[in-house]
């Protein structure tokens, strides 16, 4: 078929369909409501949607719990002694272990609230608390028979703001999560924490 006959043929279809009078003024009345209305059908939804994803995400922050540092640490420490991972270094004298954590900006020390003459110390394990470097050592009761999670990591006034000082004569604070109570606390310059036997 030729590209002047095609043309002929195309042409001849479109003659053949044709609209009378009233059709074709409905059509005109149709094309001149309908993308005005189409268009602010379209804008409404679109500024109910913006407006409601707005609102759920107001309600959702404003509904978001907000735990407390201590809760926080609490929840990761009493997470990290229930997994009970294999330590890095075993020993029961401290200055062993203490001379394993040279990635540390601080030594490793006792506090005193951990008893050490009921606690004998089984080893250690870098881990973090909040995002720092941290020394987690692993106590035994020679008693019970018990395993305590002993943490501690360099003190940072900003990020552990209003954990008690036991230099200043203030109380460690328990937490508790997961079943696991867990005692925190500043002494010395450095942060602790201990799971409670």
């Amino acid at each position: 078929m030729t590209q002047g006959r095609l043309r002929n043929v195309i042409s001849q279809k479109i003659h053949d369909v044709s609209l009378n009078q009233a059709q074709l003024d409905r059509l005109i009345n149709l094309q001149a409501t309908k993308p005005k209305y189409k268009s602010n059908k379209i804008l409404y939804f679109f500024a109910s949607f913006i407006a409601i994803a707005f609102t759920s995400i107001i309600i959702h922050q404003s509904v978001q719990p907000t735990i407390s540092i201590e809760q926080a640490i609490g929840n990761e420490v009493a997470n990290n002694h229930i997994k009970l991972k294999p330590l890095e270094v075993t020993s029961t004298q401290l200055n062993i272990v203490r001379s394993y954590f040279k990635e540390l900006d601080f030594l490793p020390i006792t506090s005193k609230n951990i008893n050490f003459d009921t606690q004998k110390l089984l080893g250690g394990r870098y881990c973090s608390i909040q995002g720092i470097t941290a020394a987690q050592l692993r106590l035994k009761n020679d008693k019970t028979g018990n395993i305590q999670s002993f943490y501690q990591t360099s003190y940072d006034p900003v990020i552990f703001k209003g954990i008690p000082n036991i230099s200043a004569g203030e109380q460690p604070i328990t937490v508790h999560s997961k079943g696991v109570s867990v005692d925190i606390w500043v002494e010395k310059g450095l942060l602790f924490a201990v799971t409670k036997d």
